[in-house]
């Protein structure tokens, strides 16, 4: 979960998968 691991390469790609979901 990239909730629980606050990696910033992690996030960064939840960030591009939030994205791509709006």
């Amino acid at each position: 979960h990239p909730d629980k691991n606050p990696d910033p390469e992690s996030r960064k790609k939840f960030i591009k998968i939030a994205n791509a979901y709006e």
